[in-house]
């Protein structure tokens, strides 16, 4: 039986379990194929339940034709989806049990279990999300020669054969010019074909996770933490095979580049170190939270504070020059400044303000008040003055605080005070906070969320996609 209560902490005295001394068919056995099957029974669910646009998908054979075209096939997916889930949850947290008892602190086979379990989601349908179909719709927006900071995809003829959520029509896209770039490219490669524009978004993604792969280790050994442990909690999470592998998430790209940033600031590099991050901002503007905390982190511990005004004008100019040029050679200017605000407009129960908002304009309303649509935006700038007074205390008294640490919980305040959130935001905090010292109560807590967050997206889906019925 897995214990949460033995993933907390390391014990003492290690003791050897087969995570340590086992032999790699060994260690494939009891790790890696549990891991794989449930992948395996999750791309297969992919194939009936997963995001598919109306027009460019693949050939479908007879077997996956009845997958996706029946009501039999459809429940077979579902199911198929529901047993690999679970399987893989159950396989990450034996894994981590297994790591923790031995104390182990080898990552190149979690490296390798990373990529046995990545596999059969490499060419599946995305899930959890169809957000990548809109990358595609701003992708051929650039290759147009269209603005997506000015225009949504509905001004494209046949946006909604792109597999685009309707939601999404008439949006600005709130991503930076690197990934609108990345965008045009891919639209001038593929074509027309919206499902090979999102293989190849997947493909960015995993980038964004190999990269991740590298630097998580590379900041917990140089924080004293064990690599090994970080590299499960934070990179080997069912959260990321769900939506950075899967669901080809651009924040796979950029939280990888941020921690890569970190990482070359910790081994003495820190304008390539600032550079990286400055580029994480740009394929997702939120990526500039972590900027102060490179700065920091460049100062180093006990810095006087007119040092650490100097390394933050020092980086506030990388940055500022990289956006200005990445302005000029993408032609959409800083729109993102005005359209990053658009996931706001969501509203979903994992946003605690908008959650309270919802709940107290409700009651209100049963008794003929309709104050839901102000409670919201009242309880929304209320959580957005904690975000930022809580970042800028991060900032302002760093005192003996892990700047890596800081930046994770400054991201990870993001997520708890934010208007919108997802399932994969959590992602943006965990990989950096897993690479710092996490206390016993932190580490369950991020299983805990970790777990109920995985739920969450099974069940999101299965609902949004009750259509396929």
């Amino acid at each position: 039986m897995v214990s949460t209560e033995s993933l907390g902490q390391l014990p003492a005295t290690h003791v050897q379990t087969p995570a340590a001394t086992e032999s790699l068919p060994a260690f494939f056995a009891r790790s890696v194929l549990p891991g794989l099957v449930g992948t395996a029974l999750i791309g297969a669910g992919a194939v009936g339940v997963g995001w598919m646009p109306v027009q460019g998908s693949l050939p479908a054979p007879p077997v996956i034709d009845v997958l996706q075209s029946t009501t039999f096939g459809v429940i077979a997916a579902a199911c198929s989806l529901i047993v690999g889930v679970v399987i893989l949850l159950l396989a990450w947290l034996q894994l981590g049990n297994d790591i923790t008892r031995s104390g182990t602190s080898e990552v190149r086979r979690l490296w390798f279990t990373l990529g046995i379990w990545s596999l059969p989601l490499l060419i599946t349908p995305p899930l959890f999300s169809r957000d990548v179909y809109s990358y595609v719709a701003q992708g051929k927006l650039m290759a147009a020669g269209i603005n997506p900071y000015v225009s949504g995809p509905s001004v494209m003829p046949g946006w909604v054969n792109d597999g685009v959520d309707p939601l999404w029509a008439d949006a600005t896209s709130p991503y930076g010019q690197v990934f609108l770039l990345f965008g045009r490219l891919f639209s001038d490669i593929a074509g027309p074909r919206a499902f090979s524009m999102a293989l190849m978004f997947r493909v960015l993604a995993i980038v964004g996770v190999v990269i991740l792969a590298w630097a998580v280790p590379v900041l917990a050994t140089a924080y004293g933490v064990n690599p090994a442990r970080a590299l499960w909690l934070g990179v080997l999470n069912p959260l990321v095979v769900m939506h950075f592998i899967s669901g080809a998430h651009n924040d796979a790209l950029m939280i990888g580049l941020i921690a890569a940033g970190f990482a070359l600031v910790v081994r003495k590099h820190p304008y390539f170190g600032v550079l990286l991050i400055t580029l994480g901002a740009a394929v997702k503007p939120i990526g500039l939270v972590a900027l102060p905390f490179a700065g920091l982190l460049w100062a180093g511990q006990g810095a006087s504070m007119k040092l650490v005004v100097r390394r933050w004008c020092e980086s506030a100019a990388i940055a500022v020059t990289v956006m200005v040029g990445l302005a000029f050679v993408s032609g959409t200017g800083f729109g993102w400044l005005d359209a990053v605000a658009t996931p706001a407009s969501v509203r979903t129960w994992l946003s605690p303000p908008t959650a309270v908002g919802m709940a107290v304009g409700g009651v209100i309303d049963f008794f003929g008040l309709h104050t839901t649509d102000t409670l919201i935006d009242v309880f929304r700038v209320l959580a957005t003055v904690a975000a930022v007074a809580f970042i800028a205390y991060l900032c302002l008294r760093p005192g003996t605080r892990n700047p890596v640490r800081a930046a994770g919980l400054a991201f990870l305040a993001l997520v708890v005070f934010g208007p919108a959130v997802q399932p994969w935001y959590l992602l943006w905090a965990l990989p950096l906070l897993a690479a710092t010292a996490l206390t016993k109560a932190e580490t369950r807590w991020m299983v805990y969320g970790t777990v109920g967050l995985t739920f969450f997206s099974l069940g999101s889906h299965l609902v949004d996609g009750a259509s396929y019925l």
